[in-house]
């Protein structure tokens, strides 16, 4: 299970650049944008690098302080980035348990495409783990949101 996240909103930037922002908001005390921050450097390492476990720890330093935020935008951004290493890393559980979060976060925020992607992560993770049911129940879920 290959993936990519959609960097729609990201252009490429040298890595060292990316730490600017980190320090530059550690050191003022804006964790929500630090989570926004961390989260932007594990989708550049997902997608640029193979460095899939500085890829995680990131994500894991987003989403703990995006815990402390009201904004679903930033937590569903870390759950999908979340499934996609998972993905890549052959993890299914951690997978599914990403794309579950993302899942439930796309349906807070009454989006479709924010539900359909990760219905369909979790689709392909039932059906690594043999669980029939529950793969058409999630099928089913993705074409009735694309329609």
């Amino acid at each position: 299970m290959l993936s990519r996240i959609s960097c729609r909103n990201y252009d490429y930037q040298d890595p060292e650049l990316l730490d600017l922002p980190i320090a530059f908001f550690k050191q003022n005390g804006d964790n929500k944008r630090l989570a926004y921050s961390y989260c932007y450097k594990s989708i550049f390492l997902l997608n640029y690098s193979s460095d899939m476990s500085s890829a995680m720890i990131y994500n894991k330093m987003a989403e703990d302080l995006a815990k402390n935020t009201d904004d679903d935008i930033l937590k569903y951004n870390i759950y999908s980035t979340g499934y996609s290493i998972a993905a890549d890393c052959f993890d299914t559980q951690e997978c599914l348990n990403y794309a579950m979060q993302a899942y439930k976060t796309g349906q807070k925020l009454r989006d479709n495409n924010r539900m359909a992607y990760p219905a369909n992560y979790i689709t392909m993770c039932y059906n690594e783990l043999n669980m029939q049911d529950s793969v058409q129940k999630y099928m089913s879920v993705c074409l009735n949101l694309i329609d």
